[in-house]
């Protein structure tokens, strides 16, 4: 039997200005091992409907004004009414739409749909990021439901965004499926890595959202135990005003040469990431690609990466005193370092990759287009 034509529908690329592979890219390349890929349609909304959006949108923090107008029901629906044109110059040419998140709808046609996070999710555990007014929050609420309902199967990067997806949303549970997600970063293996350089990593493009101001507080106590580590951020710039001056810290930026982070995780002993709030956490999936010991917080799907004194450590969010124990405990023991960060490989190679998540998917693929 002859397998579906996918047809992807997402609003991310599939690939950035620098070459990058994003999630879409890297996932429809494996999909495409084994099913016929028949195009890939993006519903982005441009000139003065979309100005129109974030001019009613507006919020005195650029966070909250960003997260209005991409979460505005309005937005929705035209995404929803532009997807509906692309499709429809496509009919006849697939079988199956393969939707990236739920910030528009593909109708009454075959769809599944693929995500890391909710808007329930986001509006319990980081509200920030979820600024609606009452109305326009039930009604995201009323679109998201329907979205999720009608399609053939929802599959969720982990199995929280699953939980809220059947409890949140009424979803059948046999039709909501974790499959997990993998990293954008190669695998290299811990041969020859040395874990005694007692160097912390930190990568992540949100400086409060991703922890750094806890992360710097609890490194002043690293020093006090450990005065020879070092500490690399990479991600978020040094700010203005940061109080002492930490000479152990090294503040990276943003780094556009891969190669260049990629040596940055050859070189240093642990990943950490004390986030406050965590969807999926795939930078964590790609330092434990590196071999790396992870030292991260129990929020959203990370504990289900990051296994606990087995490839990693978890701590609070927000508690400098247990994170800065935590470092210290791996960067002064390189043999337990090395230890976690060969599980976390292990792990990562076997479980964390786009190929097994093509492998999870591929049936059930095979059923909702035969529904």
């Amino acid at each position: 039997m002859s397998r579906p034509r996918l047809l992807g529908a997402s609003m991310e690329p599939l690939g950035d200005a620098n070459g990058k592979q994003t999630r879409s890219s890297a996932l429809f390349a494996e999909l495409g091992r084994s099913f016929p890929i028949a195009g890939f349609v993006r519903p982005v909304v441009t000139g003065p409907e979309d100005w129109l959006v974030k001019a009613r949108s507006f919020h005195p923090r650029r966070d909250a004004w960003r997260g209005r107008a991409g979460l505005s029901p309005r937005a929705f629906r035209q995404r929803s009414e532009l997807v509906e044109e692309q499709l429809g110059r496509r009919d006849g040419l697939y079988d199956l739409v393969f939707q990236v998140q739920t910030l528009f709808s593909v109708g009454e046609r075959p769809y599944v749909i693929y995500t890391d996070n909710t808007y329930s999710l986001t509006r319990e555990h980081y509200p920030s990021w979820a600024p609606l007014a009452k109305r326009a929050d039930r009604e995201w609420l009323e679109l998201e439901r329907e979205t999720f309902r009608g399609a053939r199967f929802v599959f969720g990067w982990s199995r929280w965004v699953c939980d809220a997806i059947v409890g949140d949303y009424g979803c059948d549970p046999s039709l909501v499926l974790p499959v997990g997600a993998g990293g954008n970063a190669t695998l290299t293996p811990p041969n020859s890595k040395s874990y005694a350089r007692r160097i912390a990593l930190f990568v992540g493009n949100k400086y409060e959202l991703k922890g750094v101001p806890t992360l710097l507080e609890a490194w002043a106590l690293v020093r006090q135990v450990l005065p020879d580590a070092l500490l690399w951020i990479v991600g978020v710039d040094r700010p203005r005003r940061d109080g002492e001056q930490l000479h152990s810290v090294e503040w990276f930026g943003y780094v556009h040469d891969r190669q260049r982070l990629e040596e940055l995780y050859a070189d240093a002993t642990l990943f950490v990431l004390p986030t406050q709030f965590e969807a999926y956490g795939q930078v964590v999936v790609e330092a434990m690609g590196k071999a790396l010991p992870c030292v991260t917080t129990d929020v959203g799907a990370l504990p289900e990466l990051v296994e606990d004194g087995r490839t990693g450590i978890l701590v609070p969010p927000r508690d400098p005193e247990r994170l800065a124990a935590a470092l210290v405990s791996l960067l002064s023991e390189p043999e337990r370092a090395e230890r976690l960060g060969r599980a976390g490989y292990a792990k990562a190679s076997m479980e964390l990759t786009w190929q097994a998540v093509a492998r999870r998917m591929a049936p059930h693929l095979d059923a909702a287009a035969r529904d």
